[in-house]
């Protein structure tokens, strides 16, 4: 069903000839009359009953402009509406985040997010866990690290480096004053850093959390991956 047909059907009523129709729509009057005749045509009934000096409604044509009038008028106004709202950015989006990279990255950028776009709400879930995206509705994911869905669309917004971090006093026993060099016998946490567990000496403890990471850097007792 064309809906500019029943635009222009309602519009022949409306001005009581295709002449005038033609005018209101700014189509020439041939172009009424086939959007009229293929209208008639889909429907199997004729809506118009036309002579030299006026148009009619048929029966069945009153009944048809009864039910469609109200229909095409909602559809203008829902249009107006959504051209109304075209320049405002409204509605819940559902974001998800590592912790660390949340609190540290995501959060800070709200308020300035709220103050240009007040509509808007944002709906923050921070979880080191992989969250099935689909079930819990999540609009989209910031990941650190590899794609781990090819069923997703993922888009790389920026190339991120790490740096293994450790104190002084965890690099002390395997840095003698010669130099650097015996550091290298440290066991690094090098692949897929973001989601790296630290690997400690003897009765050191592991941590998997990027926060507890890096408290353990601090403290001397394990390395932490950050960000260069």
């Amino acid at each position: 069903m064309d809906i500019q047909h029943l635009k222009v059907f309602i519009g022949v009523v409306q001005q009581g000839s295709f002449a005038g129709a033609a005018r209101q729509l700014d189509l020439t009057p041939s172009a009424v009359t086939r959007a009229v005749a293929a209208l008639e045509a889909t429907l199997g009934a004729r809506l118009l009953q036309r002579t030299t000096r006026k148009v009619a409604l048929t029966e069945a044509g009153a009944a048809y402009l009864e039910r469609v009038r109200p229909l095409v008028e909602d559809l203008d106004r829902a249009g107006e509406e959504l051209h109304a709202h075209s320049g405002q950015v409204r509605g819940t989006v559902r974001v998800t985040a590592s912790v660390a990279y949340g609190q540290t990255a995501l959060v800070p950028l709200l308020p300035a997010l709220h103050a240009a776009h007040p509509a808007l709400e944002v709906d923050l879930l921070l979880s080191d866990t992989m969250l099935d995206l689909v079930a819990q509705r999540i609009d989209v994911a910031l990941r650190l690290g590899p794609a781990v869905d090819s069923s997703l669309i993922g888009v790389q917004l920026r190339p991120v480096r790490f740096r293994v971090c450790a104190s002084p006093a965890y690099l002390r026993p395997a840095a003698p004053a010669g130099g650097p060099g015996p550091l290298r016998m440290l066991a690094l946490p090098t692949a897929g850093l973001p989601h790296a567990v630290d690997l400690p000496g003897p009765g050191r403890p592991r941590r998997s959390r990027g926060r507890a990471r890096l408290a353990g850097a601090v403290d001397g007792t394990g390395l932490a991956p950050r960000r260069a």
